[in-house]
C-alpha cells in the first residue's frame, strides 16, 4: 500500500521518486505515473478519501531534509516502485535504537530500567507508527542515539583511538542535520 496521501508521507515518496528518475529535489503531484499507486488504493478503498491527492503541485522544494528521500529513492532504484523496503529500512532503524537504548540502559543501570523502557516502547503508538509510516523519525531517532552513544563512549574514554571520537561525531552530526532540521526538534534553523 502506498502511504498516507496527507501529511509529510506524500512529499517525501514524490521527492524519491523525482530523484530515482533523475528530476532533483522536488515533487511532482500531478505526474500520473507516481499517482498509480495511490489511484490503485484509492479505487480499492472503502473510503474514497483515503488515497485522494487533491494537490498537483510539481517544482523544486527545501523545506524538507535531503537523507531519508535519498534513502528512499535508493530503495526505488534498487527494487523499483515499492513501499516495503523502506518500511523495512525504518522498522530496522526503530529496532537498532531499542537495542541501543536497551545495551546502554543493560550496561549503566541493570534490566529493571530496560524493563521497563520495553514497556513503554511498546506502549507507545508512535513506536509502531514510526517503524511503518514513510517519515523521517526512526532515522534521525537512530542517528540521536548513536550520537549519545559516541559522547558517552567518549567520556569514559572507550575509544580506541579517541581522536577518531571527534571525526565520527561530527560525521553523525553532519547527517543528523540533514536527515531532520533543527526546527522539528523545536529550534529554527533558517
Amino acid at each position: 500500500m502506498p502511504p498516507s496521501s496527507s501529511g509529510d508521507e506524500l512529499s517525501y515518496d514524490s521527492i524519491a521518486w523525482e530523484l530515482s528518475h533523475g528530476d532533483g529535489f522536488s515533487v511532482d503531484y500531478g505526474n500520473a505515473e507516481f499517482r498509480r499507486p495511490y489511484d490503485q488504493a484509492q479505487a480499492a478503498a472503502d473510503d474514497p478519501t483515503v488515497f485522494h491527492i487533491s494537490d498537483t503541485s510539481s517544482g523544486p522544494i527545501t523545506y524538507r531534509p535531503p537523507v531519508f528521500p535519498a534513502v528512499f529513492s535508493l530503495t526505488n532504484r534498487l527494487a523499483g516502485r515499492q513501499f516495503y523496503l523502506i518500511r523495512i529500512f525504518n522498522a530496522l532503524c526503530m529496532s537498532a535504537t531499542a537495542g541501543l537504548v536497551a545495551w546502554f540502559l543493560f550496561r549503566e543501570f541493570g534490566q529493571l530500567p530496560v524493563l521497563v523502557v520495553i514497556i513503554l516502547w511498546l506502549a507507545d503508538v508512535r513506536t509502531r507508527l514510526y517503524a511503518r509510516a514513510i517519515l523521517t523519525e526512526p532515522l534521525a531517532l537512530l542517528l540521536i542515539n548513536l550520537s549519545a552513544v559516541a559522547v558517552t563512549r567518549s567520556v569514559e574514554g572507550r575509544f580506541l583511538v579517541p581522536q577518531l571520537f571527534v571525526f565520527y561525531a561530527l560525521a553523525v552530526a553532519g547527517v543528523h542535520a540533514v536527515a531532520k532540521p533543527m526546527r522539528n526538534h523545536g529550534v529554527e534553523s533558517h
